[in-house]
Protein backbone atom coordinates (compact mmCIF):
# COMPACT_ATOMS: atom_id res chain seq x y z
CA UNK A 1 0.00 0.00 0.00
CA UNK A 2 2.61 2.12 1.19
CA UNK A 3 4.08 1.47 -2.44
CA UNK A 4 1.14 2.57 -4.26
CA UNK A 5 0.71 6.11 -2.18
CA UNK A 6 4.28 6.88 -3.08
CA UNK A 7 3.46 6.14 -7.06
CA UNK A 8 0.16 8.46 -6.82
CA UNK A 9 2.53 10.94 -5.22
CA UNK A 10 4.24 10.68 -7.91
CA UNK A 11 2.04 10.70 -10.28
CA UNK A 12 0.41 13.81 -8.50
CA UNK A 13 3.37 15.49 -9.20
CA UNK A 14 4.02 14.64 -12.38
CA UNK A 15 0.34 15.88 -13.25
CA UNK A 16 1.10 19.26 -11.45
CA UNK A 17 4.43 19.58 -13.29
CA UNK A 18 2.91 18.78 -16.40
CA UNK A 19 -0.52 21.53 -15.78
CA UNK A 20 2.38 23.88 -14.58
CA UNK A 21 4.70 23.50 -17.77
CA UNK A 22 1.29 23.57 -19.54
CA UNK A 23 0.64 27.09 -18.03
CA UNK A 24 4.15 28.15 -18.68
CA UNK A 25 4.20 27.38 -22.01
CA UNK A 26 0.54 29.11 -22.60
CA UNK A 27 1.93 32.07 -20.77
CA UNK A 28 4.74 32.20 -23.30
CA UNK A 29 2.83 31.89 -26.19
CA UNK A 30 0.59 35.02 -24.88
CA UNK A 31 3.90 36.69 -24.45
CA UNK A 32 5.09 36.14 -28.27
CA UNK A 33 1.69 36.94 -29.61
CA UNK A 34 1.58 40.27 -27.92
CA UNK A 35 5.55 41.04 -28.73
CA UNK A 36 4.31 39.49 -32.43
CA UNK A 37 1.21 42.21 -32.42
CA UNK A 38 3.72 44.98 -30.98
CA UNK A 39 6.16 44.10 -33.80
CA UNK A 40 3.49 44.43 -36.50
CA UNK A 41 2.09 47.23 -34.78
CA UNK A 42 5.39 49.38 -34.80
CA UNK A 43 5.98 48.44 -38.82
CA UNK A 44 3.22 49.38 -39.37
CA UNK A 45 3.60 52.93 -37.77
CA UNK A 46 7.15 52.58 -39.27
CA UNK A 47 5.82 52.42 -42.54
CA UNK A 48 3.24 54.87 -41.93
CA UNK A 49 5.77 57.68 -41.60
CA UNK A 50 7.95 56.74 -43.95
CA UNK A 51 4.81 56.94 -46.37
CA UNK A 52 4.10 60.55 -44.86
CA UNK A 53 7.90 61.65 -45.12
CA UNK A 54 7.48 60.51 -49.17
CA UNK A 55 4.92 62.52 -49.57
CA UNK A 56 6.06 65.83 -47.64
CA UNK A 57 9.11 64.95 -49.60
CA UNK A 58 7.49 65.00 -52.90
CA UNK A 59 5.16 67.60 -51.71
CA UNK A 60 8.88 70.20 -51.30
CA UNK A 61 10.06 68.42 -54.38
CA UNK A 62 7.02 69.85 -56.37
CA UNK A 63 7.15 72.99 -54.68
CA UNK A 64 10.77 73.71 -55.72
CA UNK A 65 10.37 72.30 -59.40
CA UNK A 66 7.62 75.17 -59.36
CA UNK A 67 9.61 77.77 -57.66
CA UNK A 68 12.55 76.98 -60.02
CA UNK A 69 10.71 77.12 -62.95
CA UNK A 70 9.14 80.11 -61.84
CA UNK A 71 12.33 81.75 -61.15
CA UNK A 72 14.05 80.11 -65.00
CA UNK A 73 10.81 82.16 -66.75
CA UNK A 74 11.43 85.24 -65.08
CA UNK A 75 14.73 85.02 -65.60
CA UNK A 76 14.42 84.49 -69.10
CA UNK A 77 12.03 87.29 -69.35
CA UNK A 78 13.98 89.49 -67.71
CA UNK A 79 16.72 88.77 -70.46
CA UNK A 80 14.60 88.73 -73.05
CA UNK A 81 13.98 92.44 -71.86
CA UNK A 82 17.56 93.42 -71.65
CA UNK A 83 17.93 92.11 -75.14
CA UNK A 84 15.41 94.20 -76.39
CA UNK A 85 16.73 97.51 -74.83
CA UNK A 86 20.26 96.40 -76.04
CA UNK A 87 18.72 96.04 -79.56
CA UNK A 88 16.81 99.08 -79.55
CA UNK A 89 19.69 101.42 -78.09
CA UNK A 90 21.41 99.81 -80.40
CA UNK A 91 19.53 100.89 -83.22
CA UNK A 92 19.22 104.54 -82.59
CA UNK A 93 22.83 104.43 -82.13
CA UNK A 94 23.14 103.39 -85.49
CA UNK A 95 20.04 105.71 -86.83
CA UNK A 96 22.42 108.76 -85.01
CA UNK A 97 25.27 107.59 -86.25
CA UNK A 98 23.81 107.71 -89.81
CA UNK A 99 22.06 110.95 -89.16
CA UNK A 100 25.62 112.70 -88.61
CA UNK A 101 27.19 110.91 -91.42
CA UNK A 102 24.65 112.38 -93.53
CA UNK A 103 25.48 116.07 -91.77
CA UNK A 104 28.76 115.65 -92.29
CA UNK A 105 28.38 114.42 -96.05
CA UNK A 106 26.12 117.58 -96.38
CA UNK A 107 28.05 120.28 -94.99
CA UNK A 108 31.18 119.63 -97.69
CA UNK A 109 28.43 120.69 -99.81
CA UNK A 110 27.20 123.11 -98.80
CA UNK A 111 30.52 124.90 -98.03
CA UNK A 112 31.46 124.12 -101.35
CA UNK A 113 28.60 126.17 -103.20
Amino acid sequence: MEKQLVKEDELLLALTECRHLKETIAAMREQLEAMRHARDDSAQMAAAAASDEILQLRSTVVAMRDEMEDKIFSSKEKLEEERRAHRNEVQQLQQAIRTLRDALQDKPKAMVE
